[in-house]
């Protein structure tokens, strides 16, 4: 699948957003996070990044270092969006990850860790602001 970053758009294979969650499962109970890239050939994929937060059960911090090596090893293109994980509550963007959104006017994915059922938001589906159960996600079923 590929991006369409011009309208905010954000397309995700079921088998991209199904490694998302096998990441976020396993750095639990600390909050999953990373970036999206559009590869050479069009496809999006999910590349997780070290949450370099100094309170990662609650908070997030893409760390700068993990952003580097991508762009010296050449393995992306270009990041298309952002995403990280709620644990043990619903993906409800709070008031930081909202101003994320905003500042860096990037499609941002917010997964549900150990609640159920497995809930997304997404800032691109449908409305700015969508919520819904894993089932429901439109790529996955």
């Amino acid at each position: 699948m590929s991006a369409v970053t011009t309208t905010g758009l954000l397309a995700l294979s079921k088998e991209t957003l199904t490694k998302l969650f096998a990441h976020a499962d396993a750095v639990a109970p600390q909050e999953a996070c990373g970036v999206f890239v559009r590869h050479p050939n069009g496809d999006v994929g999910a590349v997780p990044i070290k949450n370099a937060h100094m309170l990662p059960e609650t908070h997030f911090l893409i760390d700068p270092a993990g952003l580097l090596e991508l762009c010296i090893d050449g393995q992306m293109q270009a990041v298309v969006g952002l995403f990280h994980s709620h644990v043990g509550k619903l993906p409800h963007p709070s008031t930081s990850d909202l101003q994320l959104i905003t500042d860096t006017k990037l499609p941002h994915l917010i997964v549900s860790v150990g609640t159920a059922p497995r809930c997304v938001w997404a800032s691109w589906l449908h409305h700015p602001l969508t919520f819904c159960t894993l089932e429901e996600y439109p790529c996955y079923g």
